[in-house]
């Protein structure tokens, strides 16, 4: 059961980054998706609960400060993180946001979707976590 519901995850999160890289837009039902898959696999309802309200919160703090900067797509997409890894969507943030700015500088453009960067960087504490543990 585990193994598929880590395939429907990371399928639907890798549709989402393709789909929000192309269009600059996310379907709504993708966050819904990876934040129930996500429920089951983390399996630890306070530690989802709140890692949704810390990663969800900062970038809805982020968008309504500044709507150029982060859309609600990617707010959704974070809570939705933030179920699936509890805390440690903190550093899926950080990551994501270090490598969004990395490529805007030598890419030089203005704005660029963020849920490709959100995927590399969950992979990459999906990874640190399996490899640590």
């Amino acid at each position: 059961m585990m193994i598929m519901l880590n395939i429907i995850f990371w399928s639907v999160f890798l549709f989402v980054a393709i789909y929000d890289a192309k269009y600059k837009i996310i379907p709504d039902t993708v966050p819904i998706v990876l934040g129930i898959t996500g429920f089951f696999l983390l399996g630890q309802p306070m530690n989802s609960l709140w890692g949704a309200l810390a990663g969800g919160g900062i970038l809805l703090l982020i968008a309504l400060l500044n709507q150029n900067w982060v859309g609600g797509g990617d707010v959704k997409i974070m809570i939705g993180l933030g179920i699936a890894f509890g805390l440690s969507v903190m550093w899926i943030l950080w990551i994501a946001c270090f490598l969004a700015l990395l490529s805007t500088l030598f890419m030089n453009k203005k704005s660029m979707a963020f849920a490709p960067f959100l995927f590399i960087s969950s992979l990459g504490v999906q990874m640190s976590v399996v490899y640590i543990l």
